[in-house]
């Protein structure tokens, strides 16, 4: 009988395949739970990569937003020469008494009762700013039409006779000469501080900041900077970053920044891609290679997101205007913008001085009938601003964020399958949130500005101008005058004053520049509806109180009264002009005393807080954060911090859009004033319809006369416009005599004001008839500092930039970047912004002075567009009520993203449909 083995051993293979399986549910929880791991790693790198390529951009739209209210400070500036010191001589303009909100401001000299009654027309019927500057005994700028020194009748007395007759001829002379003078002053201080290199100096007794620069070349340099730090946030997306040159890989972090050299062209890759490299663990280098978790960071590789690029038209349109035609942004050709539009507010704009006109044979009011000679008459006369830079608006259509996609490999401990491992993605997305540049001065309407009338957003900028008279320009009114065909001013809200819309010369308007400075009085009127245009109108009496006002309520743009008067806007309310002054009086009117009044106009307003963003230079010790800021050094008598801003204006290696060796600065000042050319011939149709009134004034003179007295008439018209011959009175346009065109200076068209208007606004022939046109000086005012000392740092900052800070205890006030109300745009009759998470509006308030990063939801950016978690609204619209009609609303409501740049699909191919992968 056969023996049965026993069965002993049996438990060993059940433990040893338990024991397998039990490894390999081990292993695959290990993996599982390292891939989780790697995942979520990866998931927080890419976060981190998003964060930090997000918060680059809001370090450079910070510094485009310091920029920006740089611009607001240059037009500050000019405005404060122009309104103050241009101003000064007339002692009736200087305000002193208190409770003054809501007055309008009188800029006109006073009139002479006598001399009024002998000549009704002897007194200014418009009530606009003027230059006049006096610096002798006998301040001439007080009245309007200096009397003359009358030549009586002969006495009788030989000798009395002949001494009566010398003294009165040198008197005359002397004051005809004084007319002159003052006359040429008023001019080229006008035209010094707008135009002006910085290197002169006007009158002989006082400096007048005419070392300081102009404020049109100023804002052509600040503008020119602008756009190269829009082009550096503007950087293409850059596809397959990696810590090095690899299969796969497109670019190496280390090329990246060894390409930008001295620049910030890459920092946004760079930074995303450290920051998520770094965040992988094991610091700025690789780790072992291995089945550690780690070693994902072995692979990792980074693709920025391409948001639907904004096309726009380079040289010209406010979105490429002083865009060079072959401008490129790392290497590629710039002519699409990814991350942010920004529009330019090229205004036109047009200031006066006085000019004294010496005259004779007019009757002296005081001398018993006795004939004067040496009078002054004085007149307005107008100087074109075309296309002043007044600032950037921020396009709400482009929305600035940071879209990044992060890929890796892993591989696990115990991984089955053939290959170098699983390719693990994950994507983020961030956006700088915080104060925007600047507020929608003014409505955009194709590459048009126009007012904004839902608000009184642009009034305070613009005014307008308008005469109610019939009989047309008569002498003493301002040239060019408003009315006739050629009215060059602004009169109604559907006119552009500036930018460059299309047939521009048939529709842009010149108006006179103005200026909100601070949040004074009782604000709540400046919010309010239905109000068209901010009027300076023809007065119809010379000093009666009962006279209508400069400022005719226009209520809904349609009604129109000469009667009840509309609040005076911007400086022309007395209590905003007063502040403005800067504590400037006739005892302080010495250069210093100019230099410390402009520092004290210039610092910081409420009004600045919650539109712009304040550069905090000097503020370290204030509760608050701040943005960095190159400081300089402190002056300690004024108190004056000078600091530098990042603000490049080339490169010598070409890697902005302007380059330091070539010709672009060059071509774009040429091109610019080459635009200049329709807004010019606008206001020289002004000059032609006066000089064509002139001559007809000439022509009826003659009728019946023995005497030709229209001779001086056509004298006079030829020098300000020449040779108009056969006057057609339906005419819409003039023709620009050929004499315009020639570059002798022999000759009286030559010599003519809108022969030298023309030259000066010409992109052509640099130098004639005495006169540097503005293309030349230009190009020599923003490269000439590059050959100085400080060449290479005048080449990537804009330097000595003057700060101010506020008053003790206003930071609170002043330190703000934004607080959304009606002021602001908020779009509620309460004035209030409600939050676009739906909770109190107050949470919507900022105490801060920069742009601050925070992570978005990526399926808010893709161009499907879903209703997510947020209560329906898209919360990342950068403005919703600009005037403009950039928003959908119907997109808003339904959570749609109501912008251009939306995520690219195709990158995003692997999720479908998108809306269920998150």
């Amino acid at each position: 009988m056969k023996k049965v083995k026993k069965n002993k051993g049996q438990v060993s293979v059940f433990l040893g395949m338990s024991l397998l399986v039990i490894i390999t549910m081990m292993a695959f929880v290990i993996n599982v739970g390292l891939f989780v791991k790697a995942k979520i790693n990866l998931q927080n790198a890419v976060d981190a990569a998003a964060y930090a390529g997000a918060a680059v951009q809001a370090r450079q739209l910070t510094n485009i937003g310091y920029l920006n209210y740089e611009l607001r400070n240059n037009f500050k500036e000019w405005l404060f020469k122009y309104y103050v010191i241009g101003q000064t001589s007339n002692t009736s303009h200087v305000i002193s008494s208190p409770g003054s909100e809501g007055k309008t401001q009188e800029f006109r000299p006073r009139s002479i009762d006598m001399e009024i009654r002998a000549n009704p027309e002897q007194w200014d019927k418009f009530n606009l700013p003027r230059v006049c500057i006096n610096f002798g005994p006998k301040n001439i700028c007080n009245v309007y039409g200096v009397p003359g020194i009358p030549r009586f009748e002969a006495s009788g007395l030989p000798v009395i006779q002949d001494l009566t007759a010398e003294f009165t001829n040198t008197a005359v002379r002397e004051k005809t000469r004084n007319c002159a003078d003052r006359s040429q002053l008023n001019f080229t201080a006008a035209l010094t501080w707008t135009f002006g290199s910085g290197t002169g100096s006007v009158g002989s007794n006082l400096a007048l900041m005419a070392n300081r620069k102009g404020a049109w070349p100023r804002a052509l340099e600040l503008g020119m900077r602008m756009r190269n730090l829009e082009a550096i946030v503007n950087r293409p997306p850059v596809k397959g970053v990696c810590r090095s040159r690899g299969t796969g890989c497109n670019v190496g972090v280390d090329e990246l920044q060894a390409q930008s050299l001295d620049t910030p062209l890459n920092a946004r890759p760079v930074a995303a891609f450290m920051s998520a490299f770094r965040n992988l663990g094991g610091g700025d280098e690789f780790v072992n290679d291995g089945a550690d978790h780690l070693s994902i960071k072995n692979s990792l590789k980074l693709t920025e997101l391409t948001p639907t690029p904004y096309p726009f038209n380079r040289t010209s349109g406010l979105s490429g205007l002083l865009i060079p035609d072959n401008a490129t942004v790392a290497g590629e050709p710039y002519t699409n913008k990814h991350y942010l539009d920004l529009k330019i507010y090229p205004m036109n704009y047009v200031i006066f001085f006085t000019s004294f006109v010496a005259t004779g044979g007019q009757s002296f009011a005081g001398g018993g009938g006795s004939p004067a000679e040496g009078t002054c008459s004085s007149s307005l006369t107008g100087i074109p601003v075309p296309f002043f830079i007044l600032g950037f608006m921020k396009n709400p259509e482009v929305l600035t964020y940071y879209a990044v996609k992060a890929e890796a490999k892993y591989m696990g401990l115990f991984y089955p399958f053939k290959g170098d491992g699983i390719t693990l993605k994950a994507y983020a997305a961030a956006k700088p949130f915080g104060g925007r540049i600047g507020p929608a001065l003014f409505k955009i309407e194709g590459d048009g500005l126009k007012v904004r009338t839902e608000v009184k957003r642009s009034l305070s900028y613009v005014t307008a101008l308008n005469s109610s008279s019939s009989s047309g320009w008569v002498a003493g009114q301002p040239v060019p005058y408003p009315g006739g065909a050629f009215n060059i001013f602004l009169s109604d809200a559907d006119q552009f004053v500036g930018g460059l819309p299309d047939d521009l010369n048939d529709t842009i308007v010149f108006s006179t520049p103005n200026l909100i400075y601070d949040m004074i009085g009782d604000m709540s009127g400046h919010a309010a509806q239905g109000v068209g245009l901010n009027f300076v109108r023809e007065k119809q009496g010379p000093n009666d109180a009962s006279d209508p006002a400069s400022f005719p309520k226009v209520a809904n743009d349609s009604e129109d009264s000469d009667t009840e008067a509309a609040e005076p806007m911007g400086l022309f309310d007395q209590a905003q002009l007063k502040k403005f002054f800067g504590g400037l009086t006739p005892l302080t009117f010495t250069p210093q005393g100019l230099n410390n009044a402009l520092m004290k106009t210039k610092k910081p307003t409420v009004y600045e807080a919650i539109n712009y963003l304040i550069p905090s230079a000097n503020a370290s010790s204030l509760p608050i954060e701040k943005a960095p800021i190159i400081s300089g050094t402190v002056d300690p008598d004024t108190g004056v911090t000078y600091y530098s801003l990042f603000a490049p204006i080339c490169h010598d290696s070409g890697l902005y859009i302007y380059s330091c060796n070539g010709g672009e600065i060059g071509d774009a000042i040429r091109k610019f004033v080459g635009d200049l050319e329709a807004p010019r011939d606008k206001f020289l149709g002004g000059l032609f319809e006066v000089a064509r009134t002139m001559k007809e004034i000439g022509a009826n003179e003659n009728q019946g006369s023995s005497q030709d007295q229209g001779s001086t008439y056509d004298a006079a018209a030829d020098t300000i416009y020449p040779n108009i011959v056969n006057i057609d009175p339906t005419a819409t346009q003039p023709t620009v005599p050929a004499t315009l065109d020639d570059t002798r200076c022999d000759d009286t068209p030559n010599n003519s004001l809108a022969a030298k208007f023309r030259h000066f606004f010409h992109d052509q022939q640099a130098e004639a008839c005495g006169i540097i046109n503005l293309v030349k000086s230009s190009i020599e005012m923003i490269l000439g500092p590059m050959n100085g000392a400080s060449g290479d740092q005048y080449k990537q900052f804009l330097l000595n930039l003057e700060y101010m800070p506020p008053n003790p205890g206003a930071e609170k006030n002043i330190y703000s970047a934004y607080r959304p109300s009606r002021r602001q745009d908020g779009n509620l009759s309460n004035a209030n912004t409600i939050h676009p998470f739906g909770r109190n509006s107050n949470d919507a308030q900022t105490l801060r002075n920069f742009y601050s990063t925070k992570l978005i939801a990526v399926n808010k950016l893709f161009t499907s567009g879903i209703q997510g978690d947020l209560g329906h609204n898209y919360p990342y619209n950068d403005a919703e009520s600009t005037g403009n009609n950039y928003q959908n609303k119907d997109d808003v409501i339904s959570g749609k993203p109501a912008f251009h740049n939306k995520l690219d699909p195709a990158e995003l191919s692997e999720f479908e449909p998108f809306d269920k992968a998150f």
